[in-house]
C-alpha cells in the first residue's frame, strides 16, 4: 500500500537530517542476508558492488542495449519481527499495482530489498514507500545506452545511468537524452558518475580495493539517489512538454457530474450501510472491534434482524495470503478513517440521484466529493478578480486513497428482510408478509473506469501550466463506478430503506468534530427515514458511545459529558436535529465514580421536518411513495 502524501518522504522514511536513508536493522535483526550493514560479507567482493548492473533490450531500438543499475540487499530467514520493522521504518513490498514500478526507481538508486520469509518462502521485492512515490510521480527509466557488439560481456567504463532516459508512451517508448535536459541536467549526470565510481576498463582491482570502493559508492550513495531522482523529474517534465496534446492515447476530460448534494441528499440508511460506517469509524478510533476471520481483518457489526461483516482483501482474489499481504490490508484498515465513510455516502448520493449510463455505471469526480464535504478549494487573485485554481493535492489524494481502500472492502451480509412481492399479491394475502434470510457477499463498490490527471486535456497550453501539472503525482481524479450488489435489495421495493442527509454532517472534521460527525450520521440514520416528518428516539447513552466508538476520558469523564452536550447543542445549531435532553426517568448521579451510572442514562432527541421540494434525490422518493 502506497501512502497518500504528495510525492514526499514520510517522515518515517527519513532521519533528522532529512535524507533517505539505506536499509539498516533497527533491532530485530535477519538471520542471515547480504548487502546491509551487519549482513554476512561477501566471499567475493563484485565489482561493481553494492550495485548490480544489467541491461535490457526493447523491440523499437533494434541493436541497442539499455543498461540498467541498481542496489540491492538480500534479507533471508526473515520473520514477523523483523518484517513489522519493516513497515514501521517506511518500507512496503511491491503490489501488483506498484510491481512495474521497481524497474523504474532501480534506476533512480533507490534501494530495493529482497526479502525472503522465513515460515513461507515467500520471496518478494521491498522498497521504500518515498521512492515508490516518486516513481510514481516520475515514471522514468534512468539508463545508458550502447550497441549490443560494443561491450558483450562488460560495463561500458564510461557509462553514467540517466546519460538517456526511456518513457512509456502507450505501447512503445520514448528516448531523451540529457542533453536536452540543459546545464542542470548535465551538472546531475556529472553527479552521478561520481557516485557510481566505475573503473577503468584496463584496471583489474584487488579485492581490498574493491572493498573500500564499497565503501566509497556507500557513501555517496544518498546524494547519487537525490541526483537522480531530481534527473528523472527533470525527463518527465522534458516528456510532458515534448509530448503534450499529441500523445499517442487520446487526452480524457472529466465528466459532467451533477451536483445531487446541496444543502442534502438521498443516502442509504439500511443496517450494512451502518455496518460500513460503523466500521470505518472505529478504524480511526484505534480498531479494537476489528479481528480476525478467516485470516482476513473483519468487522462484524450485529443486530436483531442479522449480521454484516467488512473485510479489507486483497485487490487480486488469486493473490496468496502471506504475512507480507495479510499486514499490507491491516495498514489499509489502520488507514481508514471517517473521512472515508463520507466519501462512501457522497458515492451513494450520486449514485442514487444521478442519471445512469447505459451499462448502470455513475460517474464521480474528486472535486465533486471535496465540494461536497466543504473543502474549500484554492483561490488565486488575478487581474483584481479571484478564480478558483481548484483543490489543493493532498486533498485530491486524500480522497484517491478513500476510493483505492473502498475498492479492497468487501461487505458479506446476512439479514432478514421483507418478501418483496408487487402490490397486487400483497392484497391477496391475508397473513402477515414473510421474511426471508438474504446473504451477499460483494464489494463495496465496483470501480470501473478511471480518469487520471496526467490523462486530461490540460485548460491552459502555457509553458507554465504544462511544468505544473508535470510537478504533479497522477492521482486519481475521476471514477466510473456502481454500488455493490449488496445494496440492491435496500433501494427499492418493501426492503427500501432511505434517509436525508444533511450536508453539514458532510463537512465536519473527522478529527475536531469527530463527535458532531458521528452522532450527526447516526441520527441520520435513525431519525430523517421521511424527511416530511419530525420524529422522536431514545438512546442509551453507553451504547451511543459505544456503537459509534467515541472515546471515554476514564479518569476525567466530566470532559466526556462535556463533549457529549457540546457536540449536541452543535448538532442543534447547525439543524441536524431539532432539540435533545436527558430523559426524566435517568437514575441520578452519585457524587463520585458516576460515569457507569450516567452510560446508563438515556437521551431523547427529536427531528422536525427537512423537505427540499425539488431535489433531484426526491424524485425516486416521490415515485415509491405512490407505488405503496
Amino acid at each position: 500500500m502506497v501512502s497518500q502524501s504528495a510525492g514526499q518522504p514520510g517522515a518515517r522514511d527519513k532521519t533528522a537530517d532529512g535524507q533517505v536513508k539505506l536499509y539498516k536493522p533497527v533491532q530485530h535483526k535477519p538471520p542471515s542476508g547480504r548487502g546491509y550493514e551487519g549482513a554476512d560479507p561477501w566471499s567475493s567482493t563484485p565489482l561493481h558492488a553494492p550495485y548490480e548492473p544489467s541491461f535490457i533490450t526493447i523491440p523499437g531500438f533494434p541493436g541497442r542495449r539499455f543498461w540498467t543499475w541498481g542496489i540491492f540487499a538480500l534479507l533471508e530467514q526473515v520473520g514477523k519481527e523483523v518484517l513489522a520493522e519493516l513497515w514501521a521504518d517506511g518500507w512496503e513490498p511491491w503490489t501488483d499495482e506498484t510491481r512495474e514500478l521497481f524497474l523504474l526507481l532501480e534506476s533512480q538508486f533507490a534501494q530495493t530489498l529482497i526479502v525472503v520469509e522465513a515460515q513461507s518462502g515467500t520471496q518478494r521485492y521491498w522498497a521504500r514507500t518515498a521512492d515508490i512515490q516518486h516513481a510514481q510521480r516520475c515514471p522514468v527509466l534512468l539508463t545508458y545506452q550502447s550497441g549490443e557488439e560494443e561491450y558483450p560481456h562488460s560495463v561500458p567504463p564510461e557509462m553514467i545511468i540517466g546519460a538517456c532516459a526511456l518513457i512509456g508512451d502507450g505501447s512503445s517508448f520514448r528516448l531523451y537524452t540529457a542533453e536536452e535536459l540543459g546545464e542542470e541536467g548535465r551538472a546531475l549526470c556529472v553527479q552521478i558518475r561520481e557516485g557510481m565510481l566505475l573503473y577503468p576498463s584496463e584496471v583489474d582491482p584487488s579485492a581490498e580495493e574493491r572493498r573500500t570502493r564499497v565503501e566509497q559508492r556507500l557513501a555517496a550513495w544518498e546524494r547519487t539517489h537525490a541526483a537522480a531522482q531530481r534527473l528523472s523529474s527533470l525527463y518527465w517534465q522534458l516528456h510532458q512538454d515534448t509530448v503534450g496534446l499529441d500523445a499517442s492515447s487520446p487526452p480524457r476530460r472529466l465528466p459532467a457530474v451533477p451536483v445531487v448534494v446541496d444543502k442534502g441528499a438521498l443516502i442509504a440508511s439500511a443496517i450494512p450501510v451502518q455496518a460500513v460506517i460503523a466500521a470505518y469509524s472505529n478504524a480511526q478510533s484505534g480498531a479494537e472491534q476489528w479481528s480476525i476471520k478467516k485470516h482476513l481483518p473483519t468487522y462484524a457489526f450485529s443486530r436483531a434482524d442479522g449480521t454484516t461483516h467488512i473485510q479489507m482483501r486483497p485487490g487480486d482474489p488469486e493473490a496468496a495470503l502471506d504475512a507480507v499481504t495479510i499486514q499490507s490490508l491491516w495498514e489499509q484498515v489502520r488507514n481508514l478513517t471517517d473521512n472515508d465513510g463520507d466519501v462512501l455516502l457522497t458515492l451513494i448520493a450520486q449514485a442514487i440521484a444521478a442519471p445512469h449510463d447505459e451499462k448502470g455505471g455513475t460517474w464521480i469526480t474528486s472535486k465533486a466529493i471535496l465540494d461536497y464535504r466543504g473543502i474549500k478549494p484554492i483561490m488565486k487573485k488575478e487581474n483584481g478578480r479571484v478564480r478558483r485554481a481548484g483543490h489543493r493535492q493532498e486533498n485530491l489524494a486524500d480522497v484517491a486513497a478513500c476510493i483505492s481502500r473502498m475498492n479492497n472492502t468487501w461487505i458479506t451480509v446476512e439479514q432478514w428482510i421483507e418478501d418483496d412481492i408487487n402490490q397486487e399479491q400483497q392484497k391477496k394475502r391475508s397473513k402477515k408478509q414473510k421474511k426471508y434470510l438474504y446473504t451477499r457477499d460483494s464489494r463495496l463498490i465496483v470501480v470501473t473506469d478511471t480518469i487520471k490527471q496526467h490523462e486530461l486535456v490540460r485548460e491552459s497550453e502555457s509553458k507554465t501550466s504544462r511544468e505544473i501539472e508535470s510537478e504533479r503525482p497522477s492521482l486519481s481524479v475521476a471514477w466510473r463506478y456502481q454500488l455493490g450488489s449488496w445494496l440492491d435489495p435496500f433501494l427499492q421495493g418493501a426492503n427500501r430503506q432511505v434517509a436525508w442527509l444533511l450536508q453539514q454532517v458532510l463537512s465536519y472534521d473527522p478529527y475536531h468534530q469527530m463527535w458532531e460527525k458521528r452522532l450527526g450520521r447516526y441520527f441520520t440514520f435513525h431519525m430523517r427515514m421521511d424527511p416530511r416528518g419530525g420524529t422522536t428516539i431514545t438512546r442509551e447513552i453507553g451504547m451511543l458511545i459505544e456503537e459509534l466508538s467515541l472515546p471515554i476520558n476514564h479518569r476525567d469523564p466530566e470532559k466526556t459529558r462535556q463533549r457529549m452536550e457540546k457536540a449536541l447543542k452543535y448538532l442543534v445549531s447547525d439543524g441536524i436535529i431539532s432539540a435533545w435532553n436527558y430523559h426524566a426517568e435517568n437514575p441520578k448521579l452519585p457524587s463520585r465514580k458516576w460515569l457507569e451510572t450516567w452510560l446508563r442514562c438515556k437521551i431523547q432527541v427529536s427531528a422536525q421536518a427537512v423537505f427540499p421540494e425539488h431535489h433531484p434525490s426526491l424524485l425516486g422518493w416521490k415515485e415509491q411513495e405512490g407505488r405503496e
